[in-house]
């Protein structure tokens, strides 16, 4: 499963990632990312970023399918699908998704945006942070979402 050889070639142009950052009780940035296995990027900024609304862009097929490519060999698949703390109050927190569609598999993977209770004990799979934060290095989310001083409600 953690081989791209074993998709088809149109598995691999219609793969989907997706990132959904959600509103939390403060200035969260509020967007959502598609990538499509082509290249194709839609964004739809939602609250508390630079750009409200949707937008396009395109990143190089081999970028796309190399995000694929993490996500496998991060064995996403094996990822719980909810990680939360007990202590969040739910209207606080903003939750964030990130799903992977390729071929017949899809999986989602939603957590609570909270930190640790403990340096010792994190809830969240690093690896998991990690596939967020390069889905928006990938396509270069920053252009969108903006710095905290330029984003807007």
């Amino acid at each position: 499963m953690n081989d791209l050889s074993i998709y088809e070639k149109t598995d691999l142009e219609t793969a989907i990632v997706t990132l959904d950052r959600g509103q939390c009780f403060g200035p969260c940035p509020d967007y959502k990312l598609v990538v499509e296995g082509n290249g194709n990027v839609l964004y739809h900024g939602r609250g508390y970023v630079k750009v409200i609304g949707a937008r396009r862009s395109f990143i190089p097929t081999d970028a796309a399918t190399a995000l694929i490519q993490i996500m496998l060999d991060y064995n996403f698949h094996d990822f719980y699908r909810y990680y939360a703390r007990e202590d969040c109050m739910m209207s606080d927190c903003a939750f964030i998704t990130v799903e992977l569609k390729i071929g017949n598999i899809e999986k989602s993977v939603t957590r609570i945006d909270m930190p640790p209770i403990s340096l010792d004990r994190p809830f969240v799979p690093e690896k998991l942070l990690f596939l967020e934060n390069q889905i928006d290095r990938v396509t270069n989310s920053l252009q969108w979402v903006g710095l905290p001083e330029e984003r807007r409600r």
